[in-house]
């Protein structure tokens, strides 16, 4: 005889499949930041906002529009070279608009309702 399996631990694969199809969407919105390196980090809080219409996620949407468009200018108009204060202000950009545009994107993507967690509500 099989002892029994811990409650929980096991997963169908049935629901590993509907878990990862959940996920996806909100990972590749995730994704777009870190390899547009930023220059596209408005994108997955401009798709939130649309979804969601929320006065929050519109704010988060302008910030992050306004992050982009700074680092644009910052690459459009820096020398090759930057020391001092002009590295720390590219570094910033930079971090602003690839990690925090992935990781506002991961934390804020509606979640589906799963089994004892009500899913936010998307409008």
């Amino acid at each position: 005889m099989k002892p029994a399996a811990p409650v929980g631990t096991a997963r169908s694969p049935r629901s590993l499949c509907a878990a990862t199809a959940a996920a996806t969407p909100c990972l590749l919105m995730a994704v777009v930041p870190v390899v547009t390196l930023g220059v596209f980090g408005m994108v997955p809080s401009f798709v939130l906002a649309l979804r969601r219409r929320g006065r929050a996620d519109w704010r988060a949407c302008a910030v992050f529009t306004a992050l982009s468009v700074a680092w644009m200018l910052r690459i459009a108009f820096t020398p090759d070279e930057t020391h001092g204060f002009g590295f720390a202000v590219d570094l910033l950009l930079l971090l602003a608009t690839t990690l925090g545009a992935a990781v506002h994107t991961l934390l804020a993507w509606p979640v589906r309702a799963r089994a004892g967690h009500p899913a936010r509500e998307v409008r």
